[in-house]
């Protein structure tokens, strides 16, 4: 792959992940309610996955920034985002 296509889309992604935690940070205390509205797990859960799904946010994004470690973020990208797992054709 093109070193150029490879930094903008894993900068793109990075930044989208980023973003993404950015933004449920800053609605910490609703975030949890958006996981138990979804009703995938039990209510007792939903505080555990809204963690978990924060930390794995910020994991992706800064795995993304990395040549070292990009693939492991796109893979990580990838499996948050099932309809899109393209991005783990990123390789290092």
């Amino acid at each position: 792959m093109d070193p150029l296509v490879e930094l903008t889309v894993a900068g793109s992604l990075a930044v989208l992940f980023a973003a993404s935690t950015l933004h449920k940070l800053t609605a910490l205390d609703e975030w949890p309610g958006v996981v138990r509205n979804y009703r995938v797990l039990p209510a007792a859960l939903a505080l555990p996955a809204a963690g978990v799904l924060l930390i794995a946010g910020a994991l992706t994004a800064a795995a993304l920034f990395w040549p070292g470690t990009r693939h492991i973020g796109a893979c990580g990208a990838g499996n948050r985002n099932r309809d899109s797992g393209w991005p783990c054709m990123i390789t290092p």
